[in-house]
């Protein structure tokens, strides 16, 4: 079957990447491009895939908003979902403070969109 669209996947952590890759047999039609890379890392994995011949990319947060600036394909956002703040808790661990906070760009942390 041949395949009609190919799409660049660029999740911001490694775990994130794995989810996806084990969907790629559910789209036989879509050919999944799919590298993690946070930030920097994530635009010259953007600017690899375009040259690769990708028709979108799809990613999250700063990195997102990087790779627009960078490329001229489409971007669109992956949403941050109760999923992230769970395994952003669980890497904290058990808090020695009363205090806690979640940083990062306002599109992930207030589900901002630009």
């Amino acid at each position: 079957m041949a395949r009609n669209i190919t799409i660049g996947i660029i999740p911001p952590y490694e775990a994130m990447a794995q989810l996806i890759e084990d969907l790629k047999d559910a789209y036989p039609t879509v050919e999944l491009l799919i590298e993690a890379g946070n930030l920097e890392a994530g635009v010259l994995a953007a600017e690899r895939m375009e040259r690769e011949g990708a028709d979108l990319i799809i990613s999250r947060g700063g990195t997102a908003q990087m790779i627009r600036n960078a490329i001229d394909l489409p971007v669109i956002d992956i949403r941050v979902s109760g999923y992230d703040l769970l395994r952003a808790i669980t890497l904290m661990g058990a808090p020695r403070q009363a205090n806690s906070a979640l940083a990062g760009f306002p599109s992930v942390t207030m589900g901002q969109v630009r």
